[in-house]
């Protein structure tokens, strides 16, 4: 069995949509993916503890619909691996997709949310979240 990766910013297209590559930084190799479709652009950024001036503004560029972008960790809790919701928050309103949204939370996330009342601009997916794309 072979495994193929993509390199970065690299596209690859499926059944009519196509996919690009873009580079994450973690503590390892990484890539999220924008997905363009005939009716949306869409990125999902999982795995990320920030990315490169490039990357940022490769997605800004795109002008995506929705954004969903790794916020696994409470502020309080510092990684170069995973974003927590404040450091998500700025690299969403710098990117300006129309609709962002969080993920990749744990339930020590959503806890120290609900504790503190926190109320998000841009919203953690909650089970049973779906969307045409």
């Amino acid at each position: 069995m072979s495994t193929a990766f993509l390199a970065p910013f690299e596209t690859v297209e499926i059944a009519g949509v196509k996919i690009v590559a873009v580079p994450l930084f973690h503590s390892k190799v990484t890539h999220g993916f924008v997905l363009f479709t005939c009716k949306k652009r869409v990125a999902y950024l999982t795995d990320c503890g920030g990315m490169s001036e490039e990357s940022l503004l490769f997605l800004k560029e795109q002008h995506l619909d929705y954004l969903f972008l790794d916020a696994a960790y409470t502020p309080s809790f510092d990684s170069d691996k995973h974003l927590n919701w404040e450091s998500a928050h700025a690299l969403i309103e710098r990117i300006n997709p129309k609709h962002g949204y969080l993920i990749h939370a744990s339930c020590h996330t959503l806890l120290g949310l609900k504790k503190r009342g926190v109320s998000l601009t841009y919203p953690y997916i909650e089970q049973g979240f779906s969307l045409e794309v």
